[in-house]
């Protein structure tokens, strides 16, 4: 009997360090800037030598008709999001090669491998004619991006950051700008993250 309720014990600990190994702690407003970040497990790039990164999801965002003139600049800007996050990463972390995938359906990771899976979440591109005419907030533009990083013992970290502006500039032009911060701010995650 008492070997049995040791082992029982004993299998109740050792799933309970496994859940909470899994579920990482909660930050928000992480170093006094990230809206959100769940880390399990630290990252130093610096220990990896290549950086997977899956196309921007943007399936949990609704793009405007076609007829819209929002429609093109949002097309354009989506395109050049990877790009965007490859030139912010490498200009922090020269050392590391960058590899675009589609998705990482039959990415098989090793031990100095590292896996970024951005999503944009949420996106409002806001109206230009209200910021030009209104401004002071009016027609801001709203937009949320998430991404999970992973290596090859699996979820490191995930995070969720959200970004207005209300620069009067168009479409096209406003998307490009926090798009570089988006790009900035991914950079930021790990810069920070080795520091620590």
């Amino acid at each position: 009997m008492k070997k049995f309720l040791f082992t029982f014990l004993g299998s109740i600990v050792f799933i309970g360090s496994i859940f909470a190994q899994n579920s990482g702690t909660e930050y928000r407003d992480w170093e006094k800037w990230l809206d959100y970040i769940n880390i399990i497990r630290t990252v130093n790039l610096y220990e990896y030598s290549t950086l997977y990164i899956t196309k921007v999801d943007d399936s949990k965002i609704t793009y405007p008709d076609k007829n819209d003139n929002r429609y093109p600049a949002l097309v354009k800007t989506m395109a050049l999001f990877n790009i965007v996050i490859e030139k912010k990463i490498q200009k922090e972390f020269s050392h590391i090669k960058i590899v675009q995938i589609e998705n990482a359906k039959d990415l098989t990771l090793d031990t100095k491998s590292l896996l970024l899976e951005p999503e944009m979440t949420e996106l409002d591109m806001g109206s230009q004619a209200l910021r030009f005419w209104i401004g002071f907030g009016a027609g801001a533009q709203r937009m949320v991006v998430s991404g999970k990083v992973s290596d090859s013992q699996g979820e490191c970290f995930h995070f969720r950051h959200k970004r207005i502006s209300s620069k009067s500039g168009g479409y096209e032009g406003t998307m490009i700008i926090e798009m570089n911060n988006f790009g900035a701010d991914i950079a930021k995650i790990f810069k920070k993250m080795y520091k620590k």
